[in-house]
């Protein structure tokens, strides 16, 4: 069976470097329990894999903060997410340490419901 998760296929983007300002394109999934960005690297040798992002905003504010919870627990909404960013970190982040690296938001380049 076949989940919501995998469903969405994001698009390739470059791998992050720490400190580094690049542009990411990924799917952000608003839950409400554990929010992420995922992103589509390429792998030393041939394909990609999914990386799992927080997104903390330059200005202390996202936009995902004033969205309205799903209406029901399980429920996810996704947003196709272009951000120009830094990655600050990589290590273990978020919900049960799944996220591997912290970007910081300077800018919104696009944001569109899926």
């Amino acid at each position: 069976m076949r989940s919501i998760v995998n469903a969405v296929k994001t698009q390739r983007t470059s791998t992050p470097q720490i400190g580094v300002r690049d542009q990411f394109a990924g799917v952000f999934y608003w839950h409400w329990e554990w929010l992420r960005f995922e992103i589509r690297v390429p792998r030393r040798y041939f394909g990609s894999r999914l990386v799992r992002c927080d997104l903390e905003p330059d200005d202390g504010v996202g936009w995902f903060l004033g969205l309205n919870p799903p209406p029901d627990r399980d429920g996810y909404r996704r947003f196709h997410v272009v951000i120009d960013g830094t990655p600050i970190e990589k290590g273990h982040y978020g919900h049960r340490g799944m996220l591997t690296y912290r970007i910081v938001v300077h800018d919104w380049l696009s944001v569109a419901e899926i």
